[in-house]
């Protein structure tokens, strides 16, 4: 099976580069990144990604209205969404409707441990994605 494609959104460019750097050099991940909401629900609809690691305080369109948007697609609402945020705390997120949210990560984060807890959250085992 071949590598899963994750993409993360966030509007830091220099968190964008080190997870993009963390999952691909350690876990042989795609990696695909946004920097924002409207780029995030384009590439969900072009990639279909494995999962989005999203973070929620973004300007313009914040990542639990970019969520939202990808709920409401058909094409998009089985993707899973994990919250990537140093504002969330554990049920903030439960009053809308979040099936597709898996869990959160918080920030600050270890770049080394990123994929282990993205696996963690998702229950992927390596032999789903012939791990390195």
């Amino acid at each position: 099976m071949s590598k899963p494609t994750v993409l993360v959104v966030d509007d830091d460019l220099d968190i964008l580069d080190l997870v993009q750097l963390a999952l691909e050099n350690l876990h042989g991940w795609n990696v695909l990144t946004a920097d924002g909401g409207s780029a995030a629900i384009e590439l969900c609809r072009e990639h279909q990604p494995d999962v989005v690691l999203l973070d929620i305080m973004m300007p313009t369109m914040d990542g639990l209205q970019a969520y939202e948007h990808l709920q409401a697609d058909p094409a998009t609402s089985s993707i899973p969404v994990i919250l990537f945020t140093a504002k969330g705390r554990a049920g903030m997120w439960r009053s809308a409707d979040t099936s597709g949210i898996r869990g959160m990560i918080p920030k600050p984060y270890d770049p080394m441990g990123l994929g282990g807890q993205i696996v963690e959250i998702l229950g992927w085992q390596d032999s789903d994605w012939d791990a390195r």
